[in-house]
């Protein structure tokens, strides 16, 4: 929020690059299990392309800092999120 707040004419100043990423443990994990029961979601796909993490989607502002979701945008990703739920419960 303080980068866009300087930024208010260029979004774009406020991207990272997708490989900017940091790692996540529990996620590499999960994605290395062989249980059947663990999978993972990633909903990396709704603010980040291949190369660029955005910091605005639509006008809803993604990041609270600079690694944590705001509060509006997780819960805009509640739908998705169930949408993964549901479908994984239909698998399993």
């Amino acid at each position: 929020p303080n980068c866009l707040a300087a930024n208010p004419e260029n979004r774009l100043a406020c991207a990272t690059e997708a490989d900017a990423l940091p790692p996540d443990a529990i996620a590499e994990a999960a994605a290395a299990s062989d249980d059947p029961r663990v999978h993972l979601i990633d909903l990396t796909a709704r603010f980040c392309d291949a190369t660029t993490c955005y910091p605005v989607v639509g006008d809803m502002i993604v990041y609270n800092d600079n690694s944590h979701l705001s509060e509006d945008y997780a819960t805009a990703l509640v739908p998705y999120l169930a949408a993964e739920t549901d479908r994984l419960a239909r698998i399993s």
